[in-house]
């Protein structure tokens, strides 16, 4: 009779606890979307459209490796075939056919639920392991104070990585500790392998399982008795099982480990060196009011002061006195030394990275809920005793109550909830970044009410657009213009992260902060969303403007600046700023020319000076435009520093806009690597030569231009292949002779004015050089030729001109035949 009643006494503690753990979480489960969650709803319908066609190399969709999110993901896909009865179409042709780009608010629910189911069964995995480990009141303490822990609770219930590895590392060593408690026991330790494999399979950190348990076996070792060999002996064979079986349960639940295991697994090592080595993007790590790189090891202790309720770090405290109080049992000591080792080794291991986030420090939360549990029952039970009270029943409703407390009321934004110990959620965002996604819920509910159609931008389209039934475009400090005057948005959603780090800009975060909101979204006090009325005209200091370089031209149209691009290859991007003075009385042009110190023309573009196309006699007073183009250099460019020359021309009139100081404006400096040689083919050679000079380079061709009269100018062009790299620097000499060798116009520079040396020229490149040269006025009509050559300026040796055979054949190059024409 007794088994009986203390069976149905378990049965009713776990169905209690399943319900405390699953309500909070499937309520209101579809309210808001989180930034990374479409992401991996797709991988999920990814991993499961591989699987229904059996290609398993196509399973290796995060790298992390994420299986168990896929696989939660893919359960809930399965789920909403059955619900939605299919739609007559094959499952494979369902999963397909589910958008995700934007993603459907209707599928929330139903594609975060397995991931609540899961992490609410896994409350009753905590308890009934610990309920073993320690006792039943410490593990349904800990149950409740993990099951309601806002943070897990928070993260629990989103289609995420970070709640599922955070507690199958947690089961993985709780099960292990019984493994070494209970006689090693084997079936703990396959528990423990299969919550190892699974933790393993959903992000790379849980691998730190694997020290922590080694280090945890070889303390058991000392601390018991009897022949110390014989045990290590059969520990090292437990351990060697136990790994060997996380490697299985690893290999098995991914699939792409049956077709390439070793690629595969150091994909996932090489991540997990990517993460440690560097951020995601400059503005990924807030901490302090600080945008950028590792934000040190001071993060990760915030993080925690601020995410934990004061219960559990008011418990983990007293764990730590518990640790060090006389008389404490050994066995319990022992584990909460256990629990500390894992603890800090994590914590240790996530400080290594430059990546970090808050949600990375999950893991740390179920063991600080059973140390405050242990705390919190042995010292309730020695205060409340000593008040003549029944401490447990004290103790656990006091708990249970105030945990409540701090959870339920955030529900169901759980990412609210910060420490009132730390000052909650009014200093937070002085410490942490703050805003997942929750909150542009409202935003939309607020737009959505409005009578006239709403055009939106916001840093966190992705996150409002589901949720919104107007058009919403994402806001960069690039598109800024685009989406005022192209797409006419009539409301700008700066959201609290965004405007945490300064997104897209200082300047815009600034400008629209000092404006006055059409709306606030607030959650438990915290501005968590600002709504303001697209202004009709954005300030110059809003623009994203690299380098400020105001110029009007005609009175008409003022320049104001431009952006460079340094990842161009082959090309050199530049961003136009422009502002329309008053009404323009042309539609210009914008003409482009990459020269060199001296002027000569590297590379041109022309192009509209709107994005959108719009003629400038279109353009209104203080509108402001923007114009990207690229120039790529021509073939043969040398390397070197360049300038962009900027003018506006009337193609129809052909009449150009004259600054107000007649002098186009150069733009740059722009600097011009060495590239791969071009082919001949795309040099455009008008005139080919192939002529060796002192087997150091070669002359490829030349072109040519010129009126050919007296006194005009002749611009040839040479290129050059290097044939040897070239240790001295030479001059190369053209020159106009008639019949008798008399020059009648002449050149003699270094290569490419000076700005390319020779002895910076390397083996097989390709040089383009241009030369200018006037036609003496004195010059008769008639048949003249050009001739080039190479000579050191401080002896006027030439290089010599050889055949194919290497015989010299001269020290200089002949041209074809040209005529002066008469002067008119």
């Amino acid at each position: 009779m007794t088994k009986v009643v203390s069976s149905w006494k378990n049965l009713c503690i776990l169905v209690a606890l399943f319900l405390l753990a699953l309500i909070p979480r499937v309520l209101d489960l579809g309210v808001f979307l989180t930034v990374d969650e479409p992401a991996y709803a797709e991988q999920g319908q990814n991993f499961l459209a591989a699987v229904l066609r059996a290609d398993w190399a196509a399973t290796n969709q995060m790298g992390n490796p994420g299986t168990t999110t896929m696989l939660a993901g893919a359960m809930g896909l399965v789920a909403y075939y059955i619900w939605s009865g299919g739609g007559g179409m094959s499952l494979q042709d369902f999963v397909a056919s589910v958008p995700f780009h934007p993603f459907d608010p209707h599928l929330l629910a139903i594609l975060r639920l397995p991931f609540a189911l899961i992490t609410s069964l896994s409350v009753l995995g905590v308890y009934a392991l610990t309920r073993k480990l320690f006792n039943g009141k410490v593990a349904l303490l800990g149950a409740v104070l993990l099951a309601l822990d806002p943070f897990y609770l928070a993260y629990s219930r989103l289609i995420s990585l970070d709640a599922f590895m955070a507690i199958f590392m947690f089961l993985a060593l709780l099960a292990f500790l019984l493994f070494l408690k209970k006689g090693r026991a084997r079936p703990y330790l396959l528990l423990s392998a299969l919550a190892g494999g699974l933790a393993i399979a959903t992000r790379s950190p849980a691998f730190i399982l694997v020290p922590v348990v080694v280090v945890v076996s070889l303390l058991s070792l000392g601390n018991s008795e009897g022949r110390w060999r014989r045990r290590a002996l059969s520990l090292l064979g437990a351990l060697t099982v136990w790994v060997g079986l996380i490697g299985l349960v690893f290999c098995l639940l991914w699939p792409t480990m049956w077709v390439d295991p070793v690629g595969s697994f150091m994909g996932v090592v090489n991540k997990s060196l990517a993460f440690r080595g560097s951020t995601r993007s400059p503005y990924f790590n807030f901490f302090m009011g600080v945008t950028g790189p590792d934000p040190g090891p001071l993060y990760y202790p915030v993080v925690l002061l601020f995410h934990a309720t004061p219960l559990t770090l008011l418990g983990a405290a007293l764990a730590l006195a518990l640790l060090a109080k006389k008389g404490t049992d050994g066995q319990r000591r022992l584990s909460i030394l256990y629990l500390l080792l894992y603890s800090l080794s994590y914590i240790a291991l996530m400080s290594l990275g430059a990546t970090k986030a808050a949600r990375y420090l999950l893991p740390l939360f179920p063991v600080m809920d059973l140390l405050a549990a242990l705390a919190l029952c042995h010292f309730g039970s020695a205060v409340f005793s000593r008040l003549r009270l029944a401490w447990w029943p004290a103790t656990f409703t006091i708990v249970t109550f105030l945990q409540v407390g701090f959870s339920l009321s955030h529900h169901p934004y759980y990412l609210s909830y910060y420490n009132p110990l730390a000052g909650g959620g009014y200093q937070a965002p002085r410490f942490l970044l703050v805003g997942w996604g929750e909150g542009l819920d409202q935003v939309a509910e607020y737009l959505n009410a409005r009578p006239a159609e709403v055009r939106a931008v916001s840093g966190y389209s992705s996150q409002l657009k589901p949720f919104c039934k107007g058009q919403v475009w994402g806001l960069n400090e690039q598109n800024l213009l685009t989406v005022l005057y192209k797409y006419e948005a009539s409301y700008v959603v700066l959201y609290i992260s965004q405007a945490q780090r300064n997104m897209p800009s200082p300047a815009v975060v600034c400008y629209f902060r000092s404006l006055e909101p059409e709306h606030v979204v607030r959650i438990h006090g915290v501005e968590y969303a600002r709504i303001y009325r697209m202004p009709e005209f954005l300030p110059d200091e809003v623009l994203p403007i690299e380098h400020r370089q105001p110029v009007s031209f005609g009175g008409e149209i003022q320049f104001l600046g431009y952006s460079l691009e340094s990842d161009k290859e082959e090309a050199v991007g530049i961003t136009l700023y422009w502002r329309a003075l008053g009404a323009v009385s042309g539609d210009y042009m914008a003409y482009l020319k990459l020269v060199n110190a001296v002027y000569h023309l590297w590379g041109q573009v022309e192009g509209r000076p709107s994005l959108g196309g719009t003629p400038t006699n279109q353009w209104q007073e203080g509108e402001v435009f923007d114009s990207y183009h690229e120039i790529e250099p021509w073939p043969g460019t040398p390397p070197g520093v360049y300038q962009i020359e900027l003018s506006l021309y009337e193609p129809y009139q052909q009449r150009n806009l004259t600054p107000a100081d007649d002098q186009n404006p150069l733009l740059g400096p722009v600097e011009i690597a060495r590239g791969v040689p071009p082919p001949i083919e795309v040099l455009d050679i008008e005139h080919r030569v192939r002529a060796n000079a002192g087997g150091k380079v070669q002359l490829l061709g030349y072109n040519i231009e010129s009126g050919f009269r007296p006194g005009d100018g002749i611009h040839l062009t040479l290129f050059w292949r290097v044939l040897q790299d070239m240790e001295k620097d030479y001059t190369v000499f053209t020159h106009l002779v008639d019949d008798g060798e008399n020059i009648w116009g002449q050149k003699d520079n270094p290569p490419v004015d000076g700005f390319y040396p020779t002895s910076q020229w390397e083996e097989g490149e390709i040089v383009r050089d241009q030369y200018d040269l006037i036609i003496s006025p004195d010059a008769r009509p008639g048949d003249y030729w050009l001739e080039v050559g190479i000579y050191l300026a401080e002896t006027g040796e030439r290089l010599a001109i050889v055949d194919r055979d290497g015989n010299v054949v001269g020290d200089k190059v002949l041209f074809e035949k040209l005529k002066v024409l008469d002067e008119q």
